[in-house]
């Protein structure tokens, strides 16, 4: 290259430099400054700058119109299918969320990947989900569905937050289940006996291990003493089913039979006190006036006294004016 050549190539440059430089916009003073003091909007204003779709609804708005699915199959289940078999239009539905996946610990923080991948424990086989409805009127088609089956799962539907109605006289507990034993495999041992209403397993709430207690729900309340007799004892994966129906705490009528016999024995202990004392207190010779309204064996002790002195006196009497 010649020293011409390189002359006329930096002076290209030079006047690229000085052309960007003319044109470059000035920087505003305290710029950087009113952007770090900016206010930042809070999740209140986010919420009103960007309003669901459809007429503007708070939270509490939303929990009237979401209802709770339990006992869903974890495999091969997804949004489509669950509309699908809870016979609702597409349109009619505002969200649909899955909730409860057994996931491995590693995804703990990180569900959302975790359900993409599908990186699920055998802890459990079942899931939860949330359905937000657009309107209220269609919640009562929906909530008629409750104790539907569907392979084997028997779907538990109420209201978001509404305890779910558990009548105890058509319920049996069963307890020393196996840990591995699922809702629907409760199911598939249980359904001879009567049409099953709803299926429970108490699980641990952080890693969805089974607890080995479980309650079931038939339709007739004669179902619970059917199961008792047929599967109290009776031997599953290894370890025998304790099967009893529900007792309550503060009811009498639910108290074991032993206890009842054992109240009637002491309300009868205490029924033959005063029979005894009254055996006791006619011995031979005496004669005891009782007064009116009084029942032997039940007078007051003082007054027992008294009407004995007075019988004595009587007698001493008599006996002086026979002497004379």
């Amino acid at each position: 290259m010649s020293q011409d050549e390189g002359q006329t190539e930096g002076q290209q440059i030079s006047s690229v430099v000085s052309f960007l430089k003319r044109n470059e916009r000035p920087p505003r003073p305290n710029e950087e400054g009113a952007k770090a003091n900016e206010k930042q909007p809070t999740t209140r204003e986010k919420t009103q700058k960007k309003p669901p779709r459809g007429e503007e609804a708070t939270q509490e708005d939303k929990a009237k119109r979401s209802v709770f699915i339990g006992n869903l199959p974890l495999k091969d289940m997804h949004k489509a299918k669950l509309l699908k078999l809870l016979d609702l239009k597409k349109s009619a539905v505002e969200s649909v969320r899955f909730r409860s996946q057994p996931m491995e610990e590693a995804y703990a923080a990180r569900k959302k990947l975790g359900v993409i991948l599908k990186k699920f424990t055998d802890a459990k086989d079942n899931q939860n989900a949330i359905i937000t409805l657009k309107k209220e009127e269609s919640l009562p088609d929906l909530l008629k569905k409750n104790g539907l089956v569907h392979e084997g799962y028997v779907l538990r539907i109420n209201m978001l937050g509404e305890k779910p109605t558990f009548n105890r006289k058509k319920s049996v507990c069963i307890k020393n289940l196996d840990r591995k034993l699922n809702e629907s495999d409760l199911y598939r041992l249980l359904k001879d006996v009567d049409e099953i209403r709803g299926i429970r397993i108490l699980r641990d709430e952080r890693t969805s291990v089974s607890t080995g207690v479980s309650f079931v729900l038939f339709q007739n309340r004669s179902s619970v003493k059917k199961a008792i007799e047929m599967f109290h004892g009776h031997s599953v994966n290894g370890r025998e089913l304790v099967v009893e129906k529900i007792q309550r705490a503060d009811d009498p009528r639910d108290a074991p039979k032993d206890a009842t016999k054992q109240s009637k024995q002491v309300k009868r202990t205490i029924g033959k006190k005063p029979r005894e004392e009254q055996k006791k207190g006619h011995g031979k010779g005496q004669n005891i006036s009782h007064g009116k309204g009084q029942k032997n064996g039940h007078q007051p002790a003082n007054r027992a006294r008294r009407k004995k002195k007075y019988v004595r006196r009587k007698r001493k009497g008599g006996a002086a004016a026979a002497s004379g």
